[in-house]
């Protein structure tokens, strides 16, 4: 019985301990947590009066409010870029350039306002606003030379109908003197200049005076490679490769080839370091470089390079059938690109034909004209030593029967010289037998 008591009086002592310490444990959170909102009302109203003291000065305050929304903007510009060039490469990949050139631009201007135009982090969008440039010049172009067709056959058209007006005013003689001044008239309005005509001109002195997207380009894109080469990484120097090959487009589409190949030739350089030999760049690499060689009249060269471009593009097929071998569930991307360059194959091997059809064209071309330059200079030389050799030589045996039967009834004295001056010897004591048949000495001159 005692046991049970003190048993009971245990569990009543035990619980109510329990009890009070719940109720303890509750009042210790409640401080706690009022303690915590106290510290964090006593922050704000310490950060507020110091706001407020700092906003009091006029100065002070733009410059804390121009800080604070700095940093919230520059929070922001980094993902806002990475957005346009994701969205201005889809642009080129769809074919729309000018969209491309605006995305790209606009991310240029955001991180080149953040970091500065020679900053690591605007390389990537200098250059894909260069090449969206260059691709826009190409377009624009090729637009305009479509134009000026249009306008040359607009003139043509033009001047075959003055011409049919003209016949028809000679054929129209008895035509009325009313008809005939209007006939003055409209020659006279057939000869003001073409509106279009002049706001061509007008056009083109305007784009002159402005900045060109290809010199705008170059800019960019030498920018860009600046950039990715002074860094070291693997990614920089290809960039920095890619650069270069743009920049070599650039100077073709301004007919400046030496450059062209320079540029290429370095972005050869850079590629040959970085790649294996059998990447598709090193290919595209050689064919550019082969069409600058060939622009440039270096036909050899230019057949050296585009025989190089095919050995890499068999190597690439080469590397690709062993994948297709090995591997199961990819062997359909590689037989595509297979095809793809299968395809490339023919075009490169008429760009080899027709440079060598220019080399051999060139190599006549230059003979004639070295035959035509010794033949006049042979010509000129005998003319000038003509009159020295009939001052200085006496004559000796005269052989007038052989001269007269080739000079003698011909009524074109210089003529009939020089025939016979390319069949004989030419002997000093034979020069005086030609004094009665020259007029000049230098008739030899209109030979030539």
């Amino acid at each position: 019985m005692t046991a049970f008591l003190f048993l009971y009086i245990f569990l009543n002592l035990f619980s109510g301990l329990i009890i009070v310490s719940s109720f303890t444990f509750f009042l210790l959170n409640f401080f706690i947590a009022e303690l915590k909102m106290f510290l964090l009302l006593l922050h704000l109203q310490i950060r507020w009066r110091a706001t407020i003291n700092l906003l009091s000065v006029t100065e002070d305050g733009l410059h804390f409010v121009e800080y604070y929304l700095n940093r919230i903007i520059h929070l922001d510009v980094d993902s806002e870029a990475k957005k346009l060039l994701g969205l201005g490469q889809k642009h080129l990949v769809m074919g729309d350039i000018p969209a491309a050139v605006n995305a790209f631009q606009e991310a240029a201007s955001l991180l080149g306002k953040k970091y500065g135009e020679t900053a690591n982090e605007c390389g990537e969008a200098f250059f894909f606003y260069g090449k969206s440039l260059l691709e826009l010049a190409r377009m624009e172009n090729g637009v305009l030379g479509n134009a000026l067709e249009g306008v040359h056959v607009e003139e043509e058209e033009g001047e075959k109908t003055e011409d049919e007006s003209l016949a028809e005013n000679n054929d129209n003689i008895d035509e009325t003197e009313g008809s005939e001044e209007d006939d003055k008239e409209n020659d006279k309005t057939e000869e003001m200049p073409n509106d279009s005509v002049l706001e061509n001109k007008s056009l083109q002195e305007n784009e002159e005076e402005e900045i060109g997207n290809l010199e705008l380009a170059w800019d960019m894109l030498d920018l860009a490679k600046i950039i990715f080469k002074r860094q070291e990484t693997k990614e920089a120097q290809l960039y920095a490769a890619q650069a270069h090959l743009k920049l070599g487009e650039v100077s073709v589409e301004s007919e400046n080839y030496v450059q062209a190949v320079e540029e290429f030739q370095s972005c050869l350089n850079l590629q040959e370091q970085y790649l294996e030999a059998h990447d598709r760049l090193l290919a595209e690499t050689h064919y550019q470089l082969g069409l600058a060689y060939g622009y440039n009249s270096q036909y050899d060269e230019a057949v050296a390079q585009f025989s190089k471009s095919i050995e890499v593009i068999e190597k690439r097929m080469a590397v690709l059938n062993e994948h297709v071998k090995e591997a199961e569930g990819l062997s359909a991307e590689y037989k595509k690109e297979i095809e793809e360059l299968k395809e490339l194959l023919p075009e490169i091997r008429e760009k080899i034909e027709d440079a060598k059809e220019s080399q051999h064209s060139g190599n006549v071309a230059e003979l004639a004209l070295k035959a035509t330059l010794v033949g006049s200079v042979n010509i000129l030389i005998i003319a000038c030593l003509v009159p020295f050799m009939l001052m200085f030589h006496l004559p000796g045996t005269f052989h007038h029967d052989l001269v007269s039967r080739e000079l003698v009834g011909s009524s074109n004295y210089s003529c009939r010289i020089m025939h016979w001056l390319r069949r004989n010897t030419l002997e000093p004591q034979t020069i005086w037998v030609l004094i009665p048949y020259l007029k000049w000495p230098w008739a030899f001159l209109s030979l030539s």
